[in-house]
């Protein structure tokens, strides 16, 4: 397991080097062209469209990865459906936010901007299952040379945007049309299993799925509800300056803790034959993920005070965010042992437990930042990051007092079908 989990972390954290390559030089641009005031429309657009993305990325995936192999076939027959239905639900649901954010901000051009990324979801279903049966199989280095070339092909076309003055929508058109690379890519290298018999019913897989996506929506929520109370609490220019600092200071960290969650509940999953070997992967992923987000918040850290300027401009230092970008990149530690935590849940099928953890923690999170926001944003940020580190450190406290001295019962691997990589 240990080799070809740091494989599958080689290549995914490789993308994320790769994408957040392609992203600085595309950041580097709109840093300079996009004035605080518009960061802080895309801070909004990019909460919406985000809350309605959780709703739609895992669906059935979690299943899917989860599943007996003789189950497949049929949780890939039913998840096509399952996914355009949801996707069209919360197509609408986003254009109808839209109307919302337009009378709460009196900005009418946000309708046009949250609606346009709301049309781009409706192609997603058509990939769904197949990039969830690349994820059971383990073919991370097939997902990573996926995000990367999809990634190279958006910044690409922001920067080129940018520079004939699409003002906001030359982050969001390439976002749209270059779903179609995703798409493309996982179908060609996916094949669907046949269905034989009926051995699962769609309201079982829905009653699984919606629990995810509840779980997936409070996540997101939780991560982007700073953006909405800054915005309403103290104005666009400032959740603009916090936009930008988050992405600066917590961005790559972020971005491989996203990318790896998905391999780290294929391997848990698979180590489910008997609770020692569950417990090994365990301290596996928490020892190998986390020194290796350690080394890049101190490096981050330490070096913000000379690539922040360098790279997005001395505006940026002058405006205040450098503190804030600091404090942020923090947060990325105990950041990672929560979504640890919620990956071993999902791992042994918890999924209330992973739901009542992740609600807990986003009301937490709400009363801190509205609390911070009621002074500047170096306070909301400390709060946010220390509110994290006790909440993570009391999760690791639980584990080891109480769900240590627990067995966990010997099950049957749901993944037999499992490819170690591609």
């Amino acid at each position: 397991m240990s080799k070809h989990f740091m494989i599958d972390i080689g290549w995914l954290t490789g993308a994320q080097v790769s994408n957040k390559f392609f992203r600085l030089a595309a950041t580097v641009f709109i840093a300079r062209y996009l004035v605080p005031e518009q960061y802080g429309l895309l801070a909004i657009i990019w909460t919406v469209n985000e809350v309605i993305l959780a709703i739609i990325r895992r669906v059935t995936q979690t299943s899917i990865i989860n599943c007996n192999a003789e189950e497949l076939g049929q949780f890939s027959k039913q998840s096509f459906r399952i996914n355009l239905t949801v996707v069209m639900v919360s197509a609408l649901v986003q254009m109808i936010l839209a109307f919302f954010m337009v009378s709460l901000y009196n900005e009418p051009t946000l309708f046009w901007y949250i609606s346009f990324l709301a049309l781009g979801h409706l192609f997603l279903p058509f990939a769904m299952t197949h990039a969830a049966i690349n994820i059971r199989n383990g073919k991370f280095k097939l997902i990573a040379l996926i995000d990367v070339s999809q990634a190279f092909v958006e910044n690409l076309l922001t920067i080129l945007l940018i520079l004939v003055d699409f003002g906001v929508w030359s982050v969001l058109i390439p976002k749209v049309i270059t779903v179609p690379i995703w798409i493309y890519f996982h179908r060609v290298n996916t094949s669907l299993p046949v269905s034989n018999n009926q051995v699962t019913t769609s309201i079982q897989l829905v009653s699984a799925s919606s629990k995810v996506i509840v779980t997936d929506c409070i996540i997101v929520v939780r991560n982007n509800i700073d953006y909405l109370l800054i915005s309403m609490v103290m104005g666009l220019e400032a959740v603009g300056i916090y936009f930008f600092a988050y992405n600066a200071g917590l961005g790559i960290a972020n971005s491989i803790m996203q990318s790896n969650a998905n391999n780290m509940l294929s391997h848990l999953s698979r180590s489910n034959l008997c609770s020692e070997e569950f417990r090994s992967t365990k301290r596996y992923v928490f020892r190998h993920l986390f020194s290796l987000i350690a080394v890049i918040v101190v490096c981050q850290s330490l070096l913000a005070p000379i690539y922040v300027p360098l790279v997005f401009g001395q505006s940026w230092i002058e405006l205040g965010a450098l503190p804030v970008i600091i404090i942020l990149c923090l947060s990325a530690l105990p950041r990672l042992i929560i979504e640890i935590y919620s990956q071993l849940f999902r791992a042994k099928n918890q999924l209330v437990s992973d739901l009542k953890m992740n609600l807990g923690l986003s009301i937490f999170v709400s009363v801190l930042v509205l609390i911070g926001a009621q002074y500047d944003l170096i306070t909301i940020s400390i709060y946010l990051t220390l509110g994290l580190s006790v909440f993570a450190a009391t999760m690791v406290f639980i584990d080891y007092k109480l769900l240590n001295k627990q067995s966990i019962p010997n099950v049957k691997p749901t993944n037999s079908n499992y490819i170690t990589s591609a």
